[in-house]
Order: C-alpha cells, then sequence, then structure tokens
C-alpha cells in the first residue's frame, strides 16, 4: 500500500512530461490495431512461463558476466574488453545496437518485421523463415550478452530497455513459430507486446 501513492505520481508525472516533450508521439505504435483474444489465452500462459525462464538466464548471466569483470582492477581493460566485444557483437548482429527500440517497431508499428536483417551479413537470407527465427534466437541471447558487458565494463546502461526489446523478439519470435505450424493463427503484434510486458516485469520483479 506504501508503493500505491508514489506509482500513481511518478505514473502521471511521466505521462505528462512525455505529453509536454513529445506531444502525441508514442514510442511504439500499432501499424494496425488487433484486439486480443480472449481464447488464446492459454497459449499467452505459455508465452509467460517462457519470458520467465528468459528473465532467469538474464539474471543469471548478467550475475556471472558482472563478477568476472570486477577480478579487472584496471579499468581501462576492462574498457577496452568490453568494447571490443561487444563492437563485435554489433557488427554481427546490428539490432544489438542501442536500446532497440528501431527494431521494435519494425515488429509493432511499421510491419516489416524482416528489416531488422538489413545492413547485417544475413541479409540475403531474410526470406529465409527458418533462418529468420534462427536469426531472432541469436540476437536473444546475444542481447544478455552484450547488455551484460556493457554495464560489466563500465558503460552506461540497465535492464529497462534491453527486458523490453527482449520481450518483443521474444514474443514475437514464440508467435511466429506458433503461426508456422499452422495449427492455430495469433497475433505477432501483440505477443510481442505481451512480451515485453512479460520479460520486464519478469527481470524487474515488477508486475
Amino acid at each position: 500500500m506504501w508503493s500505491i501513492i508514489p506509482l500513481l505520481i511518478a505514473s502521471v508525472t511521466g505521462a505528462l512530461v512525455s505529453f509536454f516533450m513529445m506531444g502525441e508521439n508514442v514510442t511504439f505504435s500499432f501499424a494496425v490495431f488487433q484486439n486480443f483474444d480472449k481464447t488464446k489465452f492459454p497459449i499467452y500462459i505459455i508465452l509467460g512461463v517462457l519470458c520467465g525462464l528468459y528473465a532467469l538466464i538474464f539474471i543469471k548471466i548478467t550475475r556471472f558476466i558482472e563478477a568476472k569483470f570486477e577480478k579487472f582492477k584496471n579499468i581501462y581493460i576492462k574498457s577496452i574488453l568490453g568494447g571490443l566485444v561487444v563492437g563485435l557483437l554489433i557488427f554481427i548482429f546490428p539490432p544489438l545496437f542501442g536500446e532497440g527500440y528501431f527494431s521494435l517497431q519494425n515488429i509493432l508499428g511499421r510491419g516489416f518485421p524482416k528489416e531488422i536483417m538489413n545492413n547485417t551479413i544475413f541479409y540475403n537470407e531474410a526470406n529465409n523463415e527458418t533462418f529468420f527465427i534462427l536469426f531472432l534466437i541469436g540476437v536473444l541471447l546475444l542481447k544478455i550478452i552484450a547488455s551484460s558487458l556493457t554495464t560489466a565494463s563500465g558503460g552506461i546502461g540497465g535492464v529497462f530497455a534491453p527486458s523490453l526489446f527482449a520481450g518483443g523478439i521474444l514474443g514475437f519470435t514464440f508467435s511466429r513459430i506458433i503461426n508456422a505450424t499452422k495449427l492455430v493463427n495469433i497475433s505477432e503484434h501483440n505477443f510481442a507486446l505481451v512480451g515485453m510486458a512479460g520479460v520486464m516485469s519478469a527481470i524487474m520483479h515488477a508486475p
């Protein structure tokens, strides 16, 4: 109960500041709004479990990498090592760069999810659906390492944006795989959105 009033004040303040600085523009928007289908509730539960498992892996790997980097007393070695590895990961998987909001916009708003493979060495494989899904899974796993290395080596970062990015990719990938089976058709937009909420709440312990 002690948390409710500060959370309400913070939410309203954040909404007002965003409105005055950005107007009606929002970070994420749907290309075409799709109503949530209540009959798909069991599938959302499965996604929720996957979000929890991913968050567990995210936390464990983050703590492991941070513990390893704490052994480096020289901040220059720590920074150079972290920068080199993160730079290499971004070179191979450009969607790992930054917050990843552009990639999420491709999934949620612009409706061109395969554009996240643009400017990558895998660009020619964009039309291969199996390779596209494997690419997304690779992004999911490497995002944990890139985020962990960034903070562990002294970079600026946190878990909020990476958790939103990873959750969106996880939800989208999960729905893409389900739809590929042809057994049921589910909204990739909605599952990406729910994945964002699921992973973020699991990592930050904030329902």
